[in-house]
């Protein structure tokens, strides 16, 4: 089993190096994530060979602009988007299905 690494990128340091490749980030975080990650992954590998089994994900933080639950909407599903605001409770997930059978 491979061991797993993280590495954080701060949104507002490639917001300064190429606002347009944040942009892309925040309109296509599910193309454009995956790339990041091939990228760290190809200059461990090229800086380290043979450390292969080590899988690094890239995890971004500090966007520039956060919004609260309510200002959601339907234009923020498939972006990446920040939300500010406080957890008051937590608990266990509990299914409501536990057993399922679908005949077609």
């Amino acid at each position: 089993m491979s061991q797993s690494f993280n590495i954080n990128i701060d949104t507002a340091d490639l917001r300064v190096f190429d606002n347009d490749l944040y942009n892309k980030l925040l309109m296509f975080p599910q193309e454009m994530i995956p790339i990041f990650d091939l990228i760290i992954n190809d200059i461990f590998e090229t800086n380290w060979p043979g450390e292969a089994t080590k899988r690094i994900q890239v995890r971004t933080f500090n966007l520039e602009d956060r919004k609260s639950m309510r200002d959601l909407d339907p234009d923020d599903i498939g972006t990446m988007i920040c939300i500010s605001g406080m957890v008051i409770r937590t608990s266990n997930i509990v299914p409501d299905l536990k057993t399922g059978m679908w005949l077609c």
